[in-house]
């Protein structure tokens, strides 16, 4: 008996045991919240305060948790094991592992889904939100594979039947979308062959995929990712998102306006600032009902995000941008009245990017119309943003407020070259922010490549050897890369000089380009154009400094045709054949048909020789100077049949002229041009057949070449005169013009006539009564000196005229700066009378910096000492050939313009003479 009262106590004492235990540790769900606050006291230094419960152990209300007051580094175990479910616990695990490394993270991820699928009795712990966990750090890692990784594991999920949501795919095209935006990986993208590899295919492909596959709907993160990895496509999504009923939030528009600033098609500027003011006017409406689901948990931020629309300073800024980029007239005054009301909004206040995109606007404009109302705004807003950053310098706008790189840069656009320079030189000087980069330079180098305004540029250098100065200086600096954009620049700018060296420096810009530049930064860029001014700087440069520039031209022409690196055009053949007209080739009949012939071959079929074309041939064959060069010109023009212009008969009055052996032969192929082409017009009032100043001039020099020549120039001359002043309407094509004039100055130079002087300085006079100021040019007054050569006053004439063109550039007429061939004219007018005073002259030339001496030069100087036949001539005439020999050989490895034919000519008939004289004295 008493063995059994012993079992049973002992019984008791043990179920007492086991439910303090599980009161203490397994907390079962009483009904009683009393009762659980004491059974949970040893637990808790506060008995009142009542702790919160998962809704699944309890079917009753439960109060919210309050702060508890014990310390939770005391009990970490046991609050965990009552906190964390075993799927909680994983995805914790889940988390650490993602942040040693996601591959980590996906490794651990599917050996648990593996473990799972074997065990189908266990609990269900990698669910969509698990393959979450892994793709989220996928887009955060934005590495060289990030994307494909988590697109396949995407392809895992729905492997393993775990369905997809609008939340998975987003964090895929979320992936895409961070690693587009590093540059470098971006780069590596785009070389990509396959398409689904780029950010906006794979994001856009993805979105089809949830549509079609699982008939999910895009959010409105989904749209935001697909705005953002295609901007100019940005309008479009935009609307597409509305017609979907899917509520834009700000991320929507930060992206639209953003677009909007990129794109510079029409009307991208006038829907921006639509946008814009509707929501300047819209209101700030908060919902109070409404709950988040799975679909739009990628956005973090409450549902105000949607309605918190108010514009902010970058939205403004991304407007002006787009009217910068905008060929509105009025954009100007848009801009303008966008930045007046920044001023006025608390949250919209202007900033550095806010000057520097209201400044792009004026330059713009400036650039385009040449108003100095724009250019005055544009540096007026420098000057404005200068003050501001001078005055808040020690407050909180000092941020705000700084003139950087961009404002000075687009300053800079503004300005004429000797102010750029400045400017690039305070940049220079300044802090980090204004350093200049390579969009500075290239904006000073095109810049210099437009300036006239030689001689207020430092030591009066020429712009482009400035230039050039200015992109050796970017090689030398290893913060700044020379891009497409700098050699392009140069290569134009070269191509628009005369300079001796033009064709020299564009052809080495182009090598240095081709090796310099990566094939991928090159995309961007029209080869051919840059090819095509290559072969123009060669075209314009004399044959005394590039005798060879017809061959280099076709080299280059060859290498297109040849190497495939770009493709031919039109342009590129109207070059060659210029090249052809400058370089006055003889054999231009047989290249200007290899010229046709290769065009047919290696054009696109679309591509067919046009009047612009036709016309440079004709002009080859006429610079040509052979008799049979007429033949092919009159069947050029048979070709061309009615697509005769102006232009063509110009050009084949031309060819009369200089190959037609016989003068009066030349002059009646004239009259019976000027005759088909003034009946031409008077018959059809087509434009194309209206008589030009440039196609009278050519009839002129045609008479000029005749012993008559002066009268008849003078008798066209002045029947012009009376049918103008008879109607001048009618006859609106024969008012009298500088280039008539001159035209008519010249044939009675050539003539030279005893009177010819006072007649070519008496029609100068007239010129300058009849017609407005600045008709005067360097060729009218070169026209009078040639004339006065053979006068008896030629000495003081010739260097009274001289006197007048250097006054007259002096006062900034330009125009009529003398140039080598004024000088010549001069010289060679005092040679015929007084050595002495020519060689005065000569040195006068010497010491310019605008013009030097040529072979011409030194062969009438020489001629003009050798003609007196004295010691002291001979003597002064040796010393020039010297001087003339020592400045040849120092020409061969710079850009002087001498020729060795003028000086040797002029020796050789002087030591012919001499021998002569010797015989004579001898016999």
């Amino acid at each position: 008996m008493c063995y059994l009262l012993v079992f049973v106590l002992a019984i008791l004492l043990s179920m007492e045991t086991v439910v303090a235990f599980q009161s203490n540790f397994l907390l079962p769900p009483y009904n009683n919240i009393k009762q659980q606050q004491q059974r949970l006291s040893p637990l808790f230094l506060d008995s009142s305060i009542k702790p919160e419960f998962d809704s699944k152990s309890s079917s009753k209300y439960q109060p919210p948790r309050q702060r508890s007051t014990y310390n939770k580094k005391q009990q970490p175990r046991q609050r965990q094991q009552f906190r964390r479910t075993p799927r909680q616990q994983f995805h914790d695990e889940l988390k650490r592992k993602r942040r040693q490394g996601v591959k980590y993270a996906e490794e651990f991820l599917l050996d648990k889904l593996e473990q799972q699928q074997q065990q189908s009795n266990g609990t269900l712990l990698v669910t969509e939100n698990s393959f979450h966990i892994v793709l989220k750090g996928y887009a955060r890692e934005a590495g060289a594979t990030s994307a494909v990784c988590a697109e396949a594991l995407l392809q895992q999920m729905i492997a393993h039947d775990i369905t997809p949501t609008a939340f998975t795919y987003n964090t895929v095209m979320q992936a895409w979308s961070s690693q587009a935006k590093k540059k470098y990986q971006e780069k590596k993208i785009q070389k990509s062959s396959s398409l689904h590899r780029r950010p906006y295919y794979a994001i856009l492909r993805l979105y089809e995929d949830m549509q079609q596959r699982y008939q999910v709907q895009p959010t409105t993160f989904t749209y935001n990712l697909l705005l953002g990895s295609n901007l100019p496509l940005a309008p479009q999504w935009y609307h597409t998102m509305l017609e979907q009923n899917v509520l834009p939030d700000r991320q929507t528009y930060h992206e639209l306006f953003k677009s909007y600033s990129q794109n510079a098609t029409n009307g991208a500027a006038e829907e921006a600032d639509a946008l814009l003011e509707e929501l300047m006017q819209f209101k700030e409406t908060v919902p109070t009902t409404g709950e988040s689901n799975d679909a739009t948990r990628n956005n973090k931020k409450d549902d105000n995000n949607h309605f918190n629309l108010q514009p902010n300073t970058v939205w403004i800024n991304c407007v002006i941008s787009a009217w910068a980029k905008s060929s509105s007239p009025a954009r100007g005054q848009k801009a303008d009245t966008w930045f007046q009301r920044m001023q006025i909004l608390d949250n919209c206040q202007p900033n550095t990017s806010t000057y520097s995109q209201l400044m792009n606007v004026h330059a713009s404009l400036y650039l385009e119309q040449g108003t100095s109302s724009h250019k005055k705004r544009a540096m007026d807003l420098l000057e404005d943003l200068e003050y501001r950053h001078s005055t808040f310098s020690g407050g909180d706008q000092k941020s705000h407020l700084q003139p950087d790189v961009i404002t000075y840069t687009t300053a800079m656009k503004v300005m004429a070259a000797p102010q750029a320079l400045e400017l690039l030189q305070k940049m220079k000087e300044g802090p980090r922010r204004m350093k200049p980069n390579i969009v500075t330079y290239n904006t000073l180098i095109q810049i210099l490549c437009h300036t006239q305004e030689r001689e207020l540029l430092p030591e009066k250098q020429h712009p482009m050897l400035i230039a050039t100065d200015l992109y050796h200086e970017v090689l030398q600096d290893p913060l700044i890369q020379v891009n497409a954009v700098t050699y392009a620049e140069l290569i134009f700018g070269w191509s628009q000089t005369r300079r001796a060296d033009a064709g020299y420096r564009a052809q080495d810009l182009l090598q240095e380009l081709e090796i310099n530049l990566p094939p991928s930064s090159l995309k961007n860029v029209d080869l051919t154009k840059l090819y095509n001014a290559v072969m123009l700087a060669w075209g314009r440069t004399s044959n005394a400094n590039a005798p060879d520039r017809v061959d280099r031209v076709e080299e280059l022409l060859d290498r297109m045709e040849r190497t495939k690196v770009c493709t031919p055009n039109i342009v590129t053949y109207i070059s060659l054949a210029d090249a052809y007209a400058k370089a006055a080739i003889p054999d231009a009949e047989v290249r200007c048909k290899s010229l046709l012939q290769r065009m047919q071959k290696h054009c696109p079929n679309d591509i067919e020789p046009n009047r612009i074309l036709y016309n440079s041939i004709l002009n080859a064959l006429a610079k040509s100077c052979q008799p049979s060069a007429i033949g092919k010109a009159e069947e050029i023009i048979a070709i061309m049949g009615n697509d005769v212009d102006i232009v063509t008969y110009s050009t084949m009055v031309d060819c009369y002229t200089k190959c037609c052996e016989d003068p009066i032969v030349a002059s009646n192929k004239a009259n019976e041009v000027l005759k088909i082409v003034e009946d031409a017009y008077e018959a059809t009032q087509d434009d194309r057949f209206k008589p030009s100043p440039v196609f009278y001039s050519a009839i002129l020099q045609a008479y000029a070449k005749s012993k008559v020549g002066d009268i008849q120039a003078e008798t066209l001359l002045r029947r012009n005169e009376r049918l103008f002043h008879s109607n001048s309407t009618k006859y609106e094509y024969c008012k009298p013009h500088a280039i008539v004039y001159n035209a008519v100055m010249d044939a009675i130079a050539r003539a030279g006539n005893p009177d010819a002087g006072r007649r070519a300085e008496a029609l100068l006079q007239e010129m300058e009564e009849q017609l407005d100021d600045g008709s005067v040019s360097r060729r009218s007054l070169n026209a009078v000196l040639l004339a006065y050569r053979h006068d008896a006053d030629a000495c003081d004439k010739a260097e009274y005229i001289l006197q007048r063109m250097e006054e007259l550039t002096f006062a900034g007429v330009y125009d009529v700066m003398p140039d080598v061939i004024a000088w010549n004219t001069a010289i060679a007018a005092l040679a015929g009378h007084n050595a002495e005073r020519a060689h005065s002259l000569f040195q006068r030339m010497q010491e310019r910096l605008d013009v030097k001496p040529d072979g011409t030069t030194y062969s009438l100087v020489i001629q003009s000492w050798l003609k007196r036949n004295d010691e002291r001539g001979i003597q002064m005439a040796q010393e020039l050939l010297n001087d003339y020999y020592n400045h040849h050989h120092y020409s061969n490895n710079n850009d002087n313009d001498l020729t060795s034919d003028p000086v040797f000519h002029v020796v050789q008939a002087y030591q012919r003479q001499k021998q002569q004289q010797q015989i004579q004295d001898e016999g």
